[in-house]
């Protein structure tokens, strides 16, 4: 059984993979772009649906969170590919994707433990690495900035509550959250100061390379947990 779940997990990697891969492709070739519209939401929309068929072994609070939570992602995607058209697209992607991240958190912090004393060191550094973010590109947010600031620090508690998962779950469901969330993190690092600071030589290509790699090895994290605690 755990060869056969194994086996699946790599095969939809690599199906993953292949999509994302696709997507950068199509996203640096301006004549395809009209195939973002295809090649974009089949990310999430792929992650969602493998998410709802290998994790019926979750308890169901945890399954519609972790499905909700992915819905969103998927709907910030496409908010996102309509800012061109107008900025209110990425103040409703934005939200999306904060409504997204917070029932991440509620599906990380559903542990029956927490020793933050332990996690100081990293909480300092989150703080340290938000507010060095925010002072690079506050000059340039205007009325983005209330927005902003509030998503980051829903981001932050999205790495804690990822952090924090250590107590309780496998090594190898872990270490596929924390870095998938750090990678999410990294993503909208590049974003935000391609966008208010100063453009970032293929930033496209790095944002969705991290972005999809985060969204990836988060769905997996939490499907491995559930599989090993299904024993």
């Amino acid at each position: 059984m755990k060869t056969v779940k194994t086996y699946k997990l790599l095969r939809f990697s690599a199906i993953f993979l292949i999509l994302l891969a696709l997507d950068i492709i199509v996203l640096n070739k301006p004549e395809l772009q009209d195939l973002r519209y295809i090649t974009k939401p089949s990310l999430l929309s792929s992650l969602l649906i493998f998410f709802y068929f290998r994790s019926k072994h979750l308890e169901s609070i945890s399954r519609k969170l972790g499905m909700t939570a992915l819905f969103f992602m998927l709907l910030g995607d496409i908010l996102l590919m309509f800012v061109p058209n107008s900025e209110n697209y990425f103040i409703a992607g934005l939200l999306a994707f904060l409504i997204g991240n917070s029932f991440y958190i509620a599906l990380f912090f559903q542990r029956k433990t927490i020793r933050l004393k332990k996690f100081l060191l990293f909480i300092a550094f989150l703080l340290t690495y938000a507010l060095t973010i925010l002072f690079i590109i506050h000059d340039s947010l205007g009325s983005f900035f209330l927005p902003v600031v509030v998503y980051m620090i829903v981001m932050l508690n999205m790495a804690k509550a990822a952090f924090l998962r250590c107590i309780e779950v496998n090594t190898a469901s872990y270490y596929l959250v924390l870095i998938g969330v750090i990678l999410f993190l990294v993503s909208d690092t590049i974003l935000a100061i391609d966008k208010f600071h100063e453009t970032i030589p293929y930033a496209g290509t790095l944002i969705m390379l991290t972005y999809g790699l985060g969204q990836w090895g988060i769905t997996l994290g939490v499907v491995k947990q559930a599989a090993l605690k299904k024993g």
